[in-house]
This record gives structure tokens, sequence and C-alpha cells, in this order.
């Protein structure tokens, strides 16, 4: 399909077959979008079409270009054609029928493309790229893995990229910069095609088929690649070598002799290799072997082939069961049984129990499933119970032969199918498993209760033995996962477009997760404790982020956000955190938050990393506001400030203060009891730090504002999520009089310092790369900060670097820029600022330019700076915490 440059409601349409009657196969022309179409090139070859496709260029929007192939109606010869509209499609020059164009594997790689600033410059890709610089009339070869005039030489020795084209890209800013797409990954040309270098280096997109590793070594790994041969990893590298050419299939690693290796090309083809796959011994199979002509063999493309895990038998499969007993010199078939659905169906998965290699599973790509327990002498249908489609892999549990699992390809019904009793029923455990195809799975070596499978989206697990799956990529892209296999606890993963991964220690590594998958908690409770608990490994430390987040529950109005981490020392196994939950006035049932754990360091996400918190209810009719009863009130300003559940001490104090503190006008007690939460040493040394600390390392946003009329103005750059999440970094267990909170807060200070300047976001080439000098990162915090250093502050901090050259040591980037921070003439500076946003922050939870602010910008946070200025601070004078206190806002957010 192309879009017609500069009129993108005209789409042209290549179309191979069209369902409505008297229709004929070519290029269909839309001017409405597609609404509508009508046929403005035919097709010569009729239903015997192959393929059309269609390109346009920038350079002559009226100037179409078509590229077809299809049969000849008499001899069956593959013919190609290219032809040409320069009117829109409107008549039509046919360039010849192409001999100048290899038609090998023609609508397999198929494209045609035009340069965006040439009109007459095309290039056709199949097995190679073809460019015409005439429009069309002469193509020439500028790749050369295929050799003119025949095409029938392959040479890729003598070629400039890789076979079998699949995608072209030109750049949007030089048409002889293009960037060229084939089975062996990405190319590029500066000069048309002149020359082309590849850009796989740095990419990782092999395609693995097969995959196989050393069962006493996992740094020995091996793989089958979609047409970039069979490959061996470096020991001990993340690097692969090819040792042989084409479409790689399944590796055998022999149990008994790990250095000798097998693998398969396409069909009956398995070559035999010595010294890890080092080294080419000979081929062991081809079709003829099986008793399969050269062509057409009734073979998979990319056939089944394993070992048994405990000698050095060899299994293939055709649509009968060989093995060999001699490490593939001679095979034998099991029976002459067709063990398929019938021809053309061929075995598409095979497995042998460990323990009882007598038992011997088989599928087939049309779903045919068979088994037998005297090795292949006879067979047993078991497909009854499972459904019509591939099976794409059966796995037998290691110790019990009759327990086995399969996986299916296609949509529909389940896709992973266990069996008990050597197949004689079938139960679907597919569970929650999304509806896509499933390609393989894995018995954990520790627990064979939990499963683990390769799909279409990456990787699933199940610690119930099937039927309750949660996603498990821990790192892995959500790609086709075709293998899972394990050495000991490493597990590997072979997919297909992505490379390899690895995940270490299995079942004895550390392990973090919620302890349970719900935390019920009662909405006067005040909080919730939610536990999370730590397995297997736990002699060494870990930690693991947490977060909350709306469920039917909403933030400010039923609980308050709780976003950290927990650390686990050594030898501990639970750690807990609070929920802090509000007991508003609505009538409203029982609400839901969210709970999620992430970033786990020193141990991996086990599959309880999701949870909930379920509130109950206790209203059931709409009560008076909470804000109205005094220790109410005193207890919500602790959750919004100071993110914790009240200490008694302080809590009385404050309840007290608000009933009484010598004003007769108790709006003013409520006042002045609000403010102190803000001027409290806790918040000072928390929140308004965290504050200053993006003030110093991003400087100011930028906001808009209609008070006094439209214009810009500067603002706090820190956002309320991560205000949010870093004042909980720094006041983690502090209580401020309490023993010890003084030595607690430095210690936390530290740590959040440490994090904060080795975040991606500082350590950005645009913001403080660690090869600044010492001036210059000084410098431009000093200006970020307002330019709030005295000259010997300056040098004070320029020197704390010691006289190096760059500014790589971190322990001293964090001392600077906490100092910077804590600069008193930043924080009086900035102390009106903060104070303002701390009324968003705490009393509206959200920043001053989200919804529902009336005017979405900072008009409201100018107005209240503003007055707070013009009153010197004085925030009675200014009655800006009077107007968020009884705000219709910040009153709605506990009762109707």
């Amino acid at each position: 399909m192309a879009l017609k440059p500069g009129t993108p409601q005209t789409i042209y349409m290549g179309v191979t077959r069209h369902d409505s009657a008297g229709t004929a196969p070519g290029v269909y022309r839309s001017t409405d979008g597609g609404q509508t179409r009508n046929l403005v090139y035919t097709a010569p070859f009729a239903n015997s079409t192959s393929d059309v496709r269609v390109a346009v260029t920038a350079a002559d929007a009226q100037k179409v270009y078509v590229y077809a192939g299809g049969r000849d109606t008499v001899g069956g010869q593959l013919l190609l054609r290219v032809e040409v509209s320069s009117d829109g499609g409107g008549t039509w020059s046919n360039r010849g029928t192409r001999t100048d164009i290899d038609g090998g594997q023609f609508d397999y790689n198929t494209y045609i493309a035009v340069s965006p600033t040439n009109a007459n410059t095309i290039y056709v890709g199949s097995r190679d790229i073809f460019r015409s610089t005439d429009g069309g009339l002469n193509f020439n070869n500028i790749v050369g893995n295929f050799a003119a005039p025949t095409f029938a030489d392959y040479t890729p020795d003598q070629a400039t990229t890789h076979s079998d084209q699949q995608t072209l890209a030109f750049s949007p800013t030089d048409s002889n910069t293009i960037y060229f797409g084939n089975d062996g990954g990405l190319f590029k040309t500066t000069n048309g095609g002149a020359a082309l270098q590849s850009l796989n280096n740095a990419l990782s997109l092999t395609q693995f088929v097969g995959y196989a590793i050393d069962p006493t070594d996992a740094t020995r790994s091996y793989g089958g690649t979609q047409d970039n041969g069979s490959q061996r990893r470096q020991t001990g590298t993340s690097q692969w070598a090819e040792v042989d050419g084409g479409d790689g299939g399944n590796f055998v690693v022999d149990a008994v002799t790990p250095s000798i290796v097998f693998s398969t090309y396409i069909y009956g083809s398995i070559t035999r290799f010595t010294n890890f796959g080092a080294t080419r011994d000979q081929g062991v199979a081809t079709n003829a072997t099986f008793g399969e002509p050269k062509d057409n063999p009734r073979i998979d493309f990319y056939p089944p082939f394993v070992g048994n895990g405990v000698n050095s038998k060899l299994y293939f499969g055709t649509w009968k069961l060989y093995i060999s007993t001699d490490r593939g010199n001679t095979w034998n078939a099991t029976s002459g049984t067709d063990l398929t659905a019938g021809d053309p169906d061929t075995l598409s998965a095979i497995a042998v129990a460990k323990s009882n290699t007598n038992t011997i599973y088989v599928g087939s790509n049309q779903g045919r499933v068979q088994v037998s327990t005297n090795e292949g002498v006879a067979w047993t249908d078991i497909t009854a119970g499972l459904p019509t489609r591939t099976i794409t892999g059966i796995t037998v549990n290691p110790t019990t032969p009759a327990t086995a699992y399969v996986t299916v390809s296609g949509f529909g019904s389940g896709h992973v199918f266990k069996t008990t009793n050597t197949g004689g029923t079938w139960t679907d455990i597919s569970g929650n498993l999304p509806n896509i195809p499933t390609n393989c799975l894995l018995i954990d070596p520790q627990n064979a209760n939990t499963l683990y499978v390769g799909t279409d989206i990456g990787v699933f697990i199940s610690t119930t033995g099937g039927n309750t799956w949660t996603t498990f990529n821990n790192g892995l892209p959500p790609v086709v996962v075709m293998r899972l296999v394990n050495s000991g606890n490493t597990i590997q993963a072979g997919t297909y477009g992505r490379g390899a991964y690895q995940l270490n220690d299995v079942g004895g590594g550390s392990t973090v997760q919620f302890s349970a998958a719900n935390f019920p908690a009662a909405e006067n409770a005040g909080f919730i404790n939610v536990t999370v608990s730590r397995g297997g490994d736990t002699t060494g430390a870990s930690s693991v982020a947490y977060a909350t987040s709306n469920g039917t529950a909403k933030e400010g109005k039923d609980y308050v956000a709780a976003v950290g981490a927990v650390s686990f020392a050594a030898g501990e196994t639970s750690k807990t955190f609070p929920v802090l939950v509000i007991d508003n006035a609505f009538v409203d049932g029982t609400r839901t938050i969210n709970l999620t754990l992430s970033g786990a360091t020193g141990a991996t996400l086990a599959p309880q990393s999701t949870a909930t918190v379920t509130i109950a209810d206790n209203d059931v009719a709409p009560g008076p506001n909470p804000l109205d009863t005094a220790r109410s009130f005193v207890q919500l300003h602790y959750y919004d400030f100071l993110g914790r559940y009240p200490d008694s001490g302080g809590w009385d104090f404050w309840t007290n203060q608000t009933t009484g503190c010598g004003n007769p006008d108790p709006l003013v007690c409520r006042i002045n009891t609000s403010a102190s939460f803000f001027l409290s040493t806790e918040f000072q040394q928390t929140g308004y730090l965290v504050e200053r600390f993006y003030k110093v390392a991003y400087g100011d946003g930028t906001g808009t504002s209609t008070f006094n009329g439209a214009h810009q103005l500067a603002v706090p750059i820190i956002r309320f999520s991560e205000f949010l999440q870093d004042s909980e970094r720094i006041r983690r267990g502090v209580i401020v009089l309490q023993p010890g909170w003084d030595t607690l807060l430095e210690s936390n200070k530290q740590a959040f310092a440490s994090e904060f300047v080795q975040r991606t976001r500082f350590t950005d080439v645009n913001a403080f790369p660690t090869t600044m000098t010492p001036t210059a990162f000084v410098d431009k915090l000093n200006t970020n900060a307002g330019t709030v250093l005295t000259a010997n502050e300056r040098t004070n901090l320029i020197n704390l670097f010691g006289g190096a050259g760059n500014t790589s040591n971190t322990t001293v980037r964090a001392q600077v820029v906490r100092q910077v921070a804590e600069n008193t003439a930043l924080s009086n500076a900035e102390f009106n600022r903060a104070f303002v946003l701390a009324e968003y922050y705490g009393y509206l939870r959200r920043n001053p330019n989200d919804a529902p602010e009336p005017t979405l910008d900072y008009t409201g946070y100018d107005f209240w700076l503003t007055k707070l200025n013009q009153f010197n601070g004085n925030y009675i004078n200014a009655e800006m915490v009077k107007a968020f206190l009884t705000s219709t806002e910040y009153r709605a957010r506990f009762a109707p």
C-alpha cells in the first residue's frame, strides 16, 4: 500500500486476491481514504498472481510503479514485471518481462521502493537488491548473493549484505542514505547502494528457532537461527559464532560427552560437531537417510530433534520417529506407523521421559499426539482432549514419565495441557494465560510445581502447577520466546527476534514478593501494614521498591500514596510498609488500592509482585467532615505533610493547639496549626529539602498564568509524584524528637543525595555528566540555585574534588549538591515559592496546574505567591492557609 505524496487521501493498494466477484488482482486506487476503491491496474497473471507491490515518490506525485509476479499459464514459469504510470494510475507502461531481477523466493522477500528525490531511481527487493536508475528499464544487482543471469549460483562471499530482503527506508534528509532490512538484520548505505555496512553489532535481532545448553556448563549455549546459520556461544561471553550456514534448526548436546553437539539444517540435514561445536565432524543425515526425496520431503522445515538427557541416543521426527544409538552414524525407524494426521502432516515435537527413556511422546503440526511406552515399538493415539492446532512442544516431568505437558500454537481454546496418566486424559491448565500462541514449557529445576512457558509475548510463570499464571519477563522484552532450557539453576531463553537471555540461580537466589494477594483494612484503622516476604537465598542484602496506585479507591480521598522501598539485611525474610487509610465521610462501599513491587536489587521478583489493599467502608450514612473534628484534622495533616501516622505525643499536642491556642477565633488556631506542619523541622528537613534539590539540579520550570494578564513565570520544576517518592526517602522512619531521630535523618540525607546524583537524569550529558570539571559543576549548580554562593563558598565546594580534572567522584558530587541545596541564602529565597507549592501538594494532592484547576495553568499559584510576597511571607495576613483550608476542593476530599 502507498499514499500519494501530498494527498494522503489517495491510496494505492496492491492486491493479489479480491473476494468480490468479477474483480481481479492488481492495483486499486482510493481517493477518499479507503472508503471506496477502483481497479486502476490489472495484473497480467490473473489468478496465478503471486504478489503485487506498489510504490510512489515525492519526486513526482503522479508517478506510480508496480512490481508484480505470477505463473505462466502454459509452462508454469514465474514471470516478473515492472510497470509505471505517469498519470496516477490512468495509463501504464510495461517495462518488459524481467530477466534481470532474481525471482527466487518471490512473494517471501518482495518489495519495490522509489527514491523520494529522483523518480527514475527504483529499488526492488528479492533475495538480493536490484536498482534501476532509468525508471525501470534496466536493473542491476547491488548485493551479489546470487549471480546473473540465472541467479542459480549462490555467491555469499562476493555479497555486500545478507540475502533475503524484507524492507527498505530512505533517510528523511538524504535520499542516498538508505536502510535495508533483511534476514541478516539491518544494513545501511550512504551512497545509494554502492557500498553497504552492517549495523548489527549493536543490535540484538537474532531469530532463534532451536536452542540448547550444555547440561553441566551454562556458559556453553547453541542455537539454530532463521537464515543466520547454526550458532555457538563463545564461552563465558555474550558473543556468538556461526558454525554452519543457512537456516539453522534444533541442537542436541550429547548428555554423556557434552563436547559433542549436533545441529540440524532444513528438513533432514543433521551435522555432528566436536570440541563444543568449534570443529565440524561430519554430516550424519540427509533427507535420503529417512527415506525422503531431496525436494519436498515429508519432513518439517525445522524438524524436531532431541536427546533424552541420559545417554547418547538421538531422536528425529519426519512422519515417523527415527532413533540413532551411535551418535548419528545409523538411524532406524521405531516402526512403520504414521504418527501424524496423515500426508502432508509432519511431526513438530518429540519428548523422551528422562526417568524412563522407553516412554516417548510425539506431536504433529496438525495436532496429532501419540505416545509409546516401549521405545516406539507400539504407539497409542492420545490426541483426544487436545485442540486441533500445531503442537509446539512436549515436556515430560523429569521424575514421572506419566506426567507431561503439551503447548500448542494458534488462537482460540487453551494453550497448555497436562496429563498425569500418559495421555489417557488431558487437563487444560492455560488458566489466565493470554490468548496467544504458546511455544514451549520448562519445569523449574528446583520445584516441579513451578512452570515457565514461552509465548509470543514473552515468558509466563505458574507456581501452582498451572491455571494461575503471571508474566515473568524480568528484563526480557515481550518478544516471541521459542525455547526455554536450563543447565542446573540457570535458565536461558531463545527468542525469535531479540536474541538470547539468561536468568540466573532459579530457585537458589533471593526472591521478593507480597506475603498475600490481598490485605484487608478497616476504614477507621488509620493504616494497614503491608508485608513483603523474601525467600530463596537470604544470606545477602536486597531491596525492592513499592508503590500504590488507584484501584477503586482514590488517592487523597481514601488513602495516601505510599511510594518507597524496603531493604532486607542478611537473614531478614520479612519487611512491612504502611499504607495510610483515610476515614472519610463518604458512603462508597468497599474500595481497593493497587500495590506493585518493582526494581528489585539483590533479588528477583517472585510471581506475587502485585497485590491489593481492600478497605471496608464503615459508613452507612454521610457523616460530618472529619476536618471539623480537631483530632481528625490533625491526623490528616500528619498524612498530607509528613506522610506518616501521628505519634501520640505530637497528635495530642497539636489537637490541643487546634482547640486552644489562646486566640478567641478558633479558625486562627486551626490556621496556625495547619501552617505549623509546613514550618515544622520535620517538613523543612525532608519535603522542603527535596524541593531545593530539584531547584539546584534542574533550575526552574516555566509556567503560564493569566493573573494580571497572560504571561510566563518561573515555577518550581519538581512534580508531585517526584516529591512524594523523594520525600519518603529522606523521612523514612524519622519522627522528630524521638530518640535517635537526628542520626537517622542524617543517614537518610546522605543516602538520598548519593542516589540522587547517580540518577540518569542527573548524569545526562545535558545535565551533569561526570566529565564536567569541578568548576563547571559547581557553577552550574549555583546558577540553577539563583547564584546564592559567596566567593568563598564556591571555592570551598570546588576544592572538595581535591584538584581532580573531572567530577566522577560520586561521594563528592553528592556532598556538593547537598551543600548547595542546604545553603541558607537559597532556603530563604525559595521559601515562599515552596510554601505555596506545599499548599497544593498537601491540601489538594496535585500539581498547581493540574485539574481541577480552572485555568489548568499556574494562575492560582501565581496569585497566592504574589499575595504571600506582598505580605512578606505572613500567611495569616495573606490569608493563604485560610483559603486552602476552607476551599471546596480540600473539604470535598473527605465528605460530600
